[in-house]
């Protein structure tokens, strides 16, 4: 089986019969063979020379309805797995049409023919969200949520050591940059555990987590998660945590196969509590006298939940 190659617009050019031409030293047969099939799906309404059916790959000034490498070219990224508007209105019509015109392949296109059509073209859209989670980033309008690194320390600790922020989630401000490094290290080392960044500098600003069965105590069930999150003072206000957010519980649902994910925040944390009421959470219950022993401490704990089905009909509007 030969090796994918994804294209910037989510096609498997290895799979394509026009790029697998290449180099120039396919058969005559071969390229007539290929270029009846291009014209029989109705790429070519004319018959297609040798030199033109074999594909050269995809460069930003060839012709493309959806310019797809040209704008990746633009933004400086190899993909639209990499872009954090994808996917835009440009690739949902491209989607569109591709889901379009598979029938009509389907029909006219031997089983071999739509078998490696399929492969090339038909799966783009599975290809990229792939691609997406193999990046380990999570894109929103204004965020990207990323892996944490060891050069993280010093942001994490410019707000980790500001006394608003950790003691209301249950944690005490940071000491030193050694104390956010250890923490990144030991703490935040999870596979769901994300920096959020401003998509315009990617510098940490906050953190926000899924903590997976084993790793929580408000779940047994391994399609059940816990949700957790701050986010520097400096950035409060701005609508940026329901962003992050609403896409990690996309994240959780779609990507990771999570069933429910579960939520909580302590008595007096009112903005944790309505960034959980915007994002859909349905509250379930208060516990009096928890634990919190970073802080040495009892509070009152409030615990709220959201399955994938209530989370699917409020997109539904």
């Amino acid at each position: 089986m030969s090796e994918r190659i994804i294209a910037a617009c989510g096609n498997d050019c290895a799979a394509c019969p026009r790029y697998t031409l290449q180099p120039y030293e396919k058969t005559e047969e071969q390229l007539r063979r290929t270029a009846e099939l291009w014209m029989k799906i109705g790429y070519r309404d004319h018959v297609v020379s040798n030199e033109e059916i074999a594909c050269t790959g995809c460069k930003p000034e060839n012709w493309c309805r959806y310019r797809v490498v040209a704008c990746c070219a633009e933004r400086g990224i190899k993909s639209c797995a990499e872009c954090g508007e994808y996917p835009c209105g440009n690739m949902k019509q491209c989607f569109a049409v591709t889901t379009s015109f598979e029938p009509m392949c389907r029909q006219v296109c031997t089983e071999e023919e739509y078998a490696q059509l399929k492969k090339a073209f038909f799966e783009k859209e599975e290809n990229l969200m792939r691609a997406r989670r193999e990046t380990g980033r999570l894109y929103t309008q204004r965020l990207m949520l990323r892996r944490w690194e060891d050069d993280d320390a010093e942001d994490m600790y410019r707000y980790a050591a500001d006394p608003d922020v950790g003691p209301i989630a249950g944690w005490p401000p940071h000491k030193n940059v050694e104390e956010s490094l250890d923490v990144i290290r030991n703490v935040l080392n999870g596979r769901e555990a994300y920096a959020i960044c401003l998509k315009e500098d990617g510098r940490a600003i906050g953190c926000i987590e899924l903590k997976l069965n084993g790793h929580t105590d408000m779940t047994e069930r391994d399609d059940e998660c816990e949700m957790g999150y701050w986010l520097g003072k400096p950035f409060w206000g701005q609508g940026l945590m329901p962003e992050a957010v609403n896409e990690m519980l996309r994240h959780a649902f779609e990507d990771i196969g999570m069933a429910k994910v579960w939520i909580g925040y302590y008595e007096g944390n009112a903005k944790s509590k309505r960034v959980q009421e915007k994002c859909g959470f349905r509250y379930q219950w208060r516990s009096e006298d928890v634990e919190v022993p970073l802080m040495h401490e009892t509070r009152t704990g409030h615990v709220s939940s959201l399955t994938k089905e209530q989370w699917r009909q409020d997109k539904q509007g």
